[in-house]
C-alpha cells in the first residue's frame, strides 16, 4: 500500500494476475517510464511461501537463476511472488 511518505514518484508494481503500477504524483512531479531490454519469465515451485522465504527468498532465487544462466545476479529482477505452490515472476535484463 502506498502511504505518500516518500513523496513524488513513490510507486509499487502489483504483478501476477492483474499486473498494475501505482504511482503517487504531486504538483510539479515528473515521472519517467523507460523500457529496458529484458524477457519475462515465471517459475512454479513445489514449496510453501514459508519455505521460499526461509531459504533466502528473492535474493537466493535471483542468485540461483543467475548461476544456472551463467550471468550476474544483478540482471535478475523478481517482480512478484505469490502462492500456487510458490510462483515467482521475474525479468532477466540484457547485458
Amino acid at each position: 500500500m502506498l502511504t505518500g511518505d516518500k513523496g513524488c514518484g513513490e510507486n509499487r508494481f502489483v504483478g501476477g494476475v492483474d499486473n498494475y503500477l501505482e504511482i503517487i504524483l504531486t504538483p510539479m512531479c515528473t515521472v519517467s517510464v523507460n523500457p529496458i531490454d529484458s524477457f519475462a519469465a515465471n517459475v512454479r515451485m513445489d514449496w510453501t511461501m514459508d519455505e521460499f522465504y526461509s531459504n533466502g527468498g528473492h535474493t537466493s532465487f535471483a542468485d540461483r537463476v543467475a548461476g544456472v544462466l551463467g550471468i550476474h545476479a544483478s540482471r535478475i529482477n523478481v517482480v512478484g511472488v505469490y502462492t500456487g505452490s510458490v510462483v515467482v515472476d521475474f525479468n532477466v535484463a540484457a547485458d
